[in-house]
């Protein structure tokens, strides 16, 4: 028998792409599952929620046709002077650069476009780019750099600019 294939980081390209599946399936429900199990060569992936949310919602998530991960950033009223947040999509690491010598994506009093990337989330080792989900200019940049945040833990705040 020959060798698997395996990628540059050792993983066998089947592993890869089903971790990249459970990222979809995780951050496109509603809720973030309390628990998720991924085995490679068995190809199982689990996710469970919750007792009291699991009934909410059901999704139907098709096979993505693309290896994308793209992910764009939620927007949240702070109710205050029509300042908002962009919330993280996921649990990951936050990065505000593409590099750790490297300019960050935003700064404070930028303006960004719908789809301007504005940080990096590092979840499961892959590096997810995170995106405005629309138009708005940056009040503060909340997140650390290189820390860990939770599903919807506010990133920046920004003034949408259809609202200034």
């Amino acid at each position: 028998m020959g060798q698997e294939e395996r990628t540059e980081d050792g993983n066998r390209p089947a592993f890869q792409e089903l971790c990249q599946h459970a990222v979809r399936l995780a951050t496109a429900t509603p809720v973030p599952p309390s628990r998720l199990l991924l085995r490679a060569d068995g190809m199982t992936v689990e996710l469970e929620w919750a007792a009291a949310t699991a009934s909410l919602t059901t999704i139907q998530v098709d096979p993505p046709t693309s290896m994308s991960t793209d992910t764009a950033v939620t927007a949240g009223t702070s109710g205050a002077d029509g300042v908002e947040y962009l919330r993280a999509p996921m649990v990951g690491t936050f990065y505000r650069a593409p590099g750790p010598d490297a300019k960050p994506f935003v700064e404070e009093g930028d303006i960004v476009e719908v789809g301007q990337q504005i940080g990096i989330l590092e979840a499961m080792k892959l590096m997810i780019p995170v995106e405005a989900d629309r138009a708005a200019h940056i009040v503060e940049v909340i997140a650390v750099d290189g820390t860990i945040v939770e599903f919807g833990e506010p990133l920046l705040t920004i003034v949408p600019l259809d609202a200034a």
